[in-house]
């Protein structure tokens, strides 16, 4: 998910198509980095 809302193509078509879908995507990809950081402490 990270790479997928990391590619600005895809990133502005999600924007102009489905922003919501677009922001429940980066909460997600957000919550697993944060996960991830946590995890390797």
């Amino acid at each position: 998910m990270t790479k997928l809302v990391g590619d600005e193509a895809v990133k502005s078509f999600m924007f102009r198509h489905e922003s919501e879908i677009l922001e429940q995507v980066e909460l997600a990809a957000n919550t697993v980095s944060t996960e991830e950081a946590v995890q390797q402490q």
